[in-house]
């Protein structure tokens, strides 16, 4: 376990920079095994331009040594703690300096919650939904930030907090998505369309967004902007990104098949979509036997 002096040593060296503090306050994975319960910290005390980050600090360090302990409940319960000052520091502050550092906070509280949620074999996600809850204050804050948004420009104390926005509504798609409460991607959606922020912002998080608001058309029936969507998302996304891609196909294929659109033997090779092949297969040759079968062999992918 890194001792907490150099923890927070890294901490108060890193804090005054808005990159390196992002980097800083992500939480490690959960250690796959436990080891003994780690002390809660004192109240640490660190002011920064007038600023007070001592709370913060304080549940950082617990939750980082929580995670390499492999306690995934206490990591998040400190963690918990961590987002909701931080949702208060980003409100008292001026511009969007903290934007990088919020992004990191909205992640692991995203990533420990479902840790969290499988160490207490919790069924109705009790961590997860406090998560929505600390990520919803995070997006109301940088969503109704008056200050006009320019993309292109640099982080700055007169930068518009609406730079985060797309980065935690992204976030928020996953959750909502693994809990099954699609319906809560519409409140997303009009704030932020509204506003034109899902036009502008850095790629990666373009075509996360895309590639969620895809599958959320999809759900609904709406397969011409379905396919439009994750076909932006697959086209724009990085060619190296061979396992994003893979999970964009997952649903832009049967998009395709459904609108009379055969993907070809090779691009089904190419990402090791093989649950497709059959199906592709007996739709050109006519064979409802093998597409069936196909159906069957292969539900366990199809439904989820």
């Amino acid at each position: 376990m890194t001792d907490r002096r150099m923890l927070k040593k890294n901490f108060v060296t890193a804090a005054r920079d808005p990159f390196r503090v992002a980097q800083v306050l992500r939480i490690p994975p959960i250690a796959p095994t436990k080891g003994t319960p780690p002390p809660t910290s004192n109240p640490e005390t660190l002011e920064i331009g007038g600023t007070d980050w001592g709370p913060v600090l304080t549940a950082w360090l617990d939750a980082y040594q929580a995670a390499e302990a492999g306690h995934a409940v206490l990591a998040y319960d400190s963690q918990a703690k961590l987002h909701a000052h931080f949702n208060k520091l980003l409100d008292s502050s001026e511009g969007n300096l903290m934007i990088p550092a919020l992004q990191s906070v909205c992640r692991s509280t995203h990533h420990i919650a479902v840790a969290a949620d499988q160490e207490a074999t919790s069924q109705d996600h009790a961590k997860l939904h406090n998560a929505v809850t600390l990520l919803q204050e995070s997006f109301s804050r940088t969503i109704n930030d008056r200050k006009e948004y320019h993309p292109e420009a640099p982080l700055s104390e007169e930068g518009s907090k609406k730079a985060g926005v797309l980065a935690i509504v992204n976030e928020l798609f996953a959750i909502y998505f693994r809990l099954n409460t699609l319906r809560l991607c519409r409140n997303l959606l009009r704030p932020v369309e509204t506003r034109k922020l899902h036009e502008q912002g850095s790629m990666g998080h373009l075509v996360t967004y895309r590639y969620y608001v895809g599958r959320l058309y999809l759900f609904e029936d709406q397969y011409q902007e379905a396919e439009d969507h994750l076909e932006f998302a697959f086209t724009m996304c990085h060619k190296k990104a061979v396992h994003n891609k893979k999970a964009i196909l997952r649903y832009l294929v049967p998009v395709k098949i459904f609108r009379g659109r055969l993907p070809s033997p090779q691009l089904l090779a190419r990402y090791g979509l093989e649950e497709f092949v059959s199906i592709v297969d007996s739709i050109r040759k006519g064979d409802l036997r093998t597409f069936n079968n196909a159906l069957i062999e292969y539900q366990h992918r199809f439904i989820r």
